[in-house]
């Protein structure tokens, strides 16, 4: 969102400061709480998570490297930077994926205009998502027993258009994972933020895509639990 931290708190008070509930019915009016601000500014110590894999694509060497240059940065001022393991990631993908493409896919795909292309990644989701039963059903099996992929065969198994009902039970799941989340952020991790890899590569070349969507997991998760 921006470089720096002054940055982004001259960011967030901009926008707030515009009081962007008179407009948008979904904000909520909260002003600039400059009590919270003074707080934080003050605190000397913070107690920092560090995520450093989703359990499904281990980041890079270089967004690994990235991530320890921060927590060496963060321990040289004297912050507790400790390693932490969150509900499981790999369980929010599939949630959060399914979801979003609770349609087939039907929403992205009806915005293309003719000979409009699509990106890799999504038009092998949508690929999937058309298969017949029978050939997902084979495709979910060589997957897990051919390629040896047991997490990308759980990611791909129910990839399909869900019913309503069906979805309604994804969306059960959805807040059930963010109740897990919160206690498991305020009564075991008791941290000030988290940090972690926005992806698991640097980018990718141009239609790269289509083998690194598994990899969307770290900012599909939070996503999924509503925060940033």
């Amino acid at each position: 969102m921006t470089r720096t931290l002054p940055d982004l708190t001259y960011f967030t008070k901009s926008m707030i400061g515009m009081k962007p509930w008179r407009y948008d019915h979904s904000v909520h009016p909260i002003p600039w709480r400059r009590d919270v601000f003074e707080e934080y500014s003050e605190k000397k110590k913070f107690r920092v998570g560090v995520m450093r894999s989703d359990g499904v694509v281990d980041p890079s060497p270089a967004c690994a490297r990235a991530v320890d240059i921060v927590v060496d940065a963060l321990r040289k001022e004297g912050h507790e930077v400790i390693d932490v393991n969150p509900p499981s990631p790999y369980e929010a993908l599939p949630i959060a994926s399914q979801l979003l493409n609770a349609d087939g896919c039907r929403t992205f795909l009806s915005f293309f205009r003719t000979f409009e292309w699509n990106d890799r990644g999504s038009a092998q989701m949508s690929f999937l998502m058309s298969l017949p039963g029978p050939l997902r059903y084979l495709y979910w099996a060589w997957v897990k027993y051919v390629r040896g992929d047991e997490i990308w065969a759980g990611v791909v198994r129910d990839w399909r258009e869900k019913t309503v009902e069906e979805q309604w039970t994804l969306v059960a799941r959805r807040e059930m994972y963010k109740v897990q989340w919160h206690e498991w952020w305020e009564k075991e991790a008791q941290i000030d933020f988290m940090i972690s890899t926005p992806n698991a590569t640097p980018a990718v070349p141009h239609g790269g895509m289509s083998d690194a969507c598994s990899s969307c997991g770290y900012t599909f998760l939070f996503n999924l639990v509503n925060t940033s």
